[in-house]
């Protein structure tokens, strides 16, 4: 992958770092639904790997820094596990004993929907929240430049600020998207799946943590059939996939944000090294 940086001095640097893989040159990885749970971890690691390279060119005495570098991988891995726990605790086990204040049976159809509902109500709340930061403000113009470079490049057109500026901040294969998908479909699978193994087979108990443990092993194959969708939406143009879009598309105008003339150039930067 290529990451390009603007340094305190204007100078646009762009570096090659190998694309960390989880399960490299295996063929489970294009296996359907399973490729989504791998893919979806790689991003979120190789993401955050290119946010402390970004944070790492700002600096400017790396005497320091390559003296510390130990020090700064343990960090930077005590970060990525924090901001998992985050993900899981936040959109999974608080709506969950949140829902049971309005709907006692965790198994019912409401409980579902109503634990569907406040998820959203947190994802939502919690965009917008953070959005209000000055740094994540400049990030979500990083991310609307990167969209509209995206655009210019499936549009054949060349890589120039000029043409990339007209294109529009959204895009249908993005992060963004892709987890409002999962939380849409959390909805149903764990309605349809939750009652099946609670009541028929009786293979888990009847524990909040039994439940919630479930739960969390459900959001993989969630992830993986939301994964899939977003494949097959992306090629589609009836009025049915775009519905389907729709929501994913409406939370990114929180996510993205119109980037400067400066951001497009860097995302640009880091487009054509990558080409």
């Amino acid at each position: 992958m290529a990451v390009a940086v603007r340094r305190k001095d204007g100078h646009i640097w762009v570096e090659e770092i190998a694309w960390k893989s989880l399960l490299p040159q295996v063929s489970i990885k294009k296996v359907p639904f399973i490729r989504g749970v791998l893919v979806f971890l790689e991003t979120m690691y190789n993401g955050m790997c290119a946010l402390k390279f970004s944070a790492v060119q700002t600096l400017e005495d790396y005497t320091e820094l390559a003296s510390s570098e130990n020090k700064r991988n343990l960090t930077f891995l005590g970060s990525f596990i924090f901001a998992l726990l985050i993900v899981l605790s936040g959109f999974v086990v608080a709506p969950h004993l949140v829902s049971q204040v309005f709907v006692k049976d965790v198994t019912s159809l409401s409980f579902q929907i109503t634990d569907g509902i406040i998820k959203i109500v947190f994802f939502v709340s919690y965009l917008l929240l953070i959005s209000r930061l000055t740094d994540v403000k400049k990030l979500f113009q990083y991310h609307g430049a990167e969209h509209k470079s995206i655009h210019a490049y499936e549009a054949r057109e060349e890589l120039t600020v000029e043409n990339a500026r007209k294109y529009p901040t959204l895009h249908p294969r993005c992060g963004t998207s892709f987890i409002t998908f999962v939380l849409l479909t959390s909805v149903v699978v764990f309605t349809l799946v939750l009652p099946l193994f609670v009541r028929e087979f009786g293979i888990i108990g009847s524990s909040q943590i039994e439940l919630m443990v479930f739960k969390l092993f459900l959001l993989l194959p969630t992830a993986g059939l939301s994964y899939e969708w977003i494949r097959i939406a992306n090629e589609k143009e009836n009025l049915l996939f775009k519905v389907m879009n729709y929501p994913g598309l409406l939370l990114q105008k929180i996510t993205t944000k119109e980037p400067t003339d400066d951001q497009l150039e860097v995302a640009l930067a880091a487009l054509k090294r990558v080409l």
